[in-house]
């Protein structure tokens, strides 16, 4: 289990552990949030994949929720 996991994730207990909700799309939507962003690249942990993917922070396949 990732250290980014909340158990049964809404949207109060992401907005109140500091992470932003986005959208991510992977072939499909998937819903996640944002654990770490630098200048480059941003950090998202998505559900249903259980784990940290690395995007670049100027991508059009992350949106804000």
């Amino acid at each position: 289990m990732s250290k980014y996991a909340i158990k049964d994730p809404t949207m109060r207990k992401v907005l109140n552990r500091g992470y932003e909700p986005v959208s991510v799309w992977m072939g499909g939507w998937y819903s996640g949030w944002r654990v770490k962003q630098g200048w480059k690249w941003q950090y998202i942990y998505l559900v249903t994949l259980g784990a940290v993917r690395k995007f670049p922070i100027n991508s059009k396949k992350v949106k804000p929720l």
